[in-house]
């Protein structure tokens, strides 16, 4: 076996000795933690993990960390400026093939999952939602929430930009791809990770900085984790799905499938016993599942 190797699989059993025992000190020195990156909807996991492992607080694991658009991800991960990203899916074939051109090739392992949630204001007595009654308020067919068993209050729907992430999880996954409404909705601009900060695009097309207007009539959406355990503060509820609540229980049963695995993505040729290497093998452990779920996220199983 060789000695790199050999090191990488001491550093994971350290890390696993030490996470039974309860130590709270760092598991992984800063010098063998890998350059990370990825999507702007990943930051949030890659601070996390960073944290859990180094001791460093999340302020300092934000200035260790680069989250820019998914393509610049790539595009360092290819050029050697990262070891490590996490994305919202698998490479697609444009990254595999651009990957191939230069003679590398990627390697791609699920570690954690989120999900699709849609939030109204706490005091909305709707609870539940089916996606076929989402797909009519977003297609215009429902403009009262009085049609699905709530106050007479007319529905302010907010949408997300075209071609962003959760827009697109919107199209496939509710909208069967046609977002098309008889009658123009309220168009989101998120402007950073928190939903609730964005810009609202108005009928002339011209911006004007704005923050969520968490009205009676609001409904909105966005990834899990940005929201669990802020509920209360926010003055939100996360709305159930078919009766379905988008808790760990419910996700891992499949109850509620609004869902999506965040994949950490390396090189191939990445060695046994990097950096890169222990942080996937540790997040796939027990105590790395729980530093998922404590982050927001819930765990693959």
């Amino acid at each position: 076996m060789k000695p790199r190797r050999l090191a990488g699989i001491w550093i994971l059993l350290c890390l696993l000795l030490l996470a039974s025992c309860g130590e709270k000190g760092p598991l992984l020195e800063e010098e063998s933690f890998p350059v990370t990156g990825g999507s702007a909807m990943t930051a949030g996991l890659d601070r996390a993990v960073r944290s859990y492992l180094t001791g460093q607080s999340e302020a300092e694991a934000v200035r260790k960390t680069l989250h820019t658009a998914e393509d610049e991800a790539y595009e360092a991960l290819l050029s050697g400026k990262a070891d490590l990203i996490y994305v919202t899916g698998r490479p697609s074939d444009a990254w595999e093939k651009k990957a191939k051109e230069k003679g590398l090739s990627l390697e791609a392992t699920a570690v954690a999952r989120d999900a699709l949630v849609f939030y109204v204001n706490e005091k909305n007595p709707v609870k539940s939602l089916t996606k076929d009654d989402l797909k009519k308020i977003y297609g215009g067919e429902v403009d009262s929430w009085r049609a699905l068993s709530g106050d007479s209050v007319p529905i302010e729907a907010y949408e997300c930009p075209e071609g962003s992430f959760y827009r697109t999880l919107m199209e496939d996954k509710i909208m069967g791809g046609d977002m098309t409404s008889g009658e123009p909705l309220e168009v989101v601009i998120n402007e950073g990770e928190d939903p609730l900060l964005f810009s609202l695009e108005s009928s002339s097309l011209a911006y004007r900085p704005a923050t969520y207007r968490n009205s009676r009539g609001s409904i909105f959406y966005g990834g899990r984790h940005y929201l669990t355990g802020t509920e209360e503060a926010r003055g939100i509820r996360l709305l159930k799905l078919e009766g379905a609540a988008p808790d760990d229980g419910e996700i891992a049963s499949g109850r509620y499938d609004l869902t999506y695995d965040i994949y950490a993505v390396i090189l191939s040729s990445s060695p046994e016993g990097s950096g890169e290497r222990t942080v996937i093998s540790w997040l796939l452990t027990e105590e790395g599942q729980k530093a998922c779920k404590e982050a927001g996220y819930a765990s693959l199983s």
